[in-house]
C-alpha cells in the first residue's frame, strides 16, 4: 500500500490552489511553476500554523503579513519547534514577530537541512472601530468596490499580469490552513482598519509570495518577502472583473526582474 507523505500531501494541495492563478499568466507549464513557488514557501506555511497555536496569537483571525523570511537551517531537529513570539504595540496596532525552526521532515525538498522562518504580522488593537488606529507605515490599496482594477501603465520590468480571484484566496486558505477572517469573510478586512471594500477579502501574503517565487525563482538561497500593502480581492459588486468560469478577480502585475508584485499602482509584495 502506498502511503502519501504529509509534506507531499500539503504541497499538492497548495499547488492545486496556486496553479489556476499562474495559468492566468499564460505560461507554458503552470503546474511546474506552482511546484517551484510552493517548494520555496512551504516552510513558511508550516511555520504559520505553529504561530496560530502559540498562546500569544491563538484565536486571532485578523493577523496580516508584513514580512516573511525563510533561511536555510543546518542541523535542524526532525520535528518543527514551537514558535518564539514577541509582541509589541505601536500607534493602535499590535505587531507580532515569530521565529520557528522547521525540521527537514516538514520543510520539503527545497530545504533539505530544514529552515528557520521569521514571520512579521500585525493586527489592529481595536478592530471594531475603523478610525481607532493610525495606519501602518506603508500605504494600502484603495477599495476595490465601485471601480474597476487599474489597467494603467505597467511599472518598469513588469513582465506578466496574473489574476487573483476570491476562489483562489479561498482555495489557498483551505490548503494552507490560514482561514483568518480577513481572508475568508467579506468585509472583515475593512472592519480591521484596511482600505478594502465592503465585499472584499484580502489575499494571503504567502499566496502572493508563492506567485512571485513561481514566476521569478529565488534559486537555492534565503527567501525574504515584504508585504508593504494588502491586496483586496472583490467577491462581488461593480468592481468585479469576471472571467467566464470564475469568481471576481483583481489584476496583479509582476516585475520580471525582481519578482515585485503591484496592483492598482501600489506594491503589494517586494522581495530582497
Amino acid at each position: 500500500m502506498n502511503v502519501i507523505d504529509p509534506v507531499d500531501e500539503q504541497s499538492a494541495g497548495l499547488c492545486r490552489a496556486l496553479r489556476p492563478v499562474l495559468a492566468t499568466a499564460l505560461i507554458r507549464d503552470p503546474a511546474a511553476a506552482a511546484r517551484l513557488g510552493v517548494d520555496a514557501i512551504l516552510p513558511a506555511v508550516v511555520a504559520l500554523r505553529a504561530v496560530q497555536r502559540a498562546p500569544q496569537t491563538r484565536g486571532r483571525h485578523d493577523l496580516l503579513h508584513r514580512r516573511c523570511r525563510v533561511l536555510p537551517a543546518v542541523g535542524a531537529d526532525t520535528a518543527t519547534g514551537a514558535a518564539t513570539v514577541r509582541v509589541t504595540e505601536r500607534a493602535g496596532w499590535q505587531l507580532v514577530r515569530a521565529r520557528i525552526e522547521v525540521g527537514p521532515s516538514r520543510a520539503g525538498r527545497r530545504w533539505p537541512g530544514g529552515a528557520v522562518v521569521v514571520h512579521d504580522l500585525a493586527r489592529r488593537l481595536d478592530d471594531d472601530a475603523p478610525t481607532g488606529a493610525a495606519p501602518l507605515r506603508t500605504p494600502v490599496p484603495a477599495p476595490s468596490a465601485g471601480r474597476t482594477p487599474d489597467r494603467g501603465a505597467r511599472p518598469p520590468g513588469a513582465g506578466r499580469a496574473v489574476r487573483i480571484g476570491a476562489l483562489d484566496v479561498a482555495a489557498w486558505a483551505e490548503a494552507g490552513g490560514d482561514r483568518g477572517r480577513v481572508h475568508t469573510l467579506p468585509g472583515a478586512a475593512r472592519a480591521a482598519g484596511l482600505r478594502a471594500g465592503a465585499d472584499d477579502v484580502v489575499a494571503h501574503g504567502l499566496l502572493l509570495a508563492a506567485v512571485s517565487l513561481a514566476l521569478v525563482p529565488a534559486g537555492s538561497g534565503a527567501v525574504d518577502a515584504r508585504m508593504p500593502a494588502p491586496l483586496p480581492v472583490p467577491t462581488a459588486g461593480a468592481a468585479a472583473v469576471r472571467r467566464p468560469d470564475a469568481a471576481p478577480s483583481v489584476c496583479v502585475l509582476l516585475d520580471g526582474r525582481t519578482g515585485e508584485l503591484t496592483a492598482g499602482g501600489r506594491c503589494v509584495l517586494r522581495r530582497r
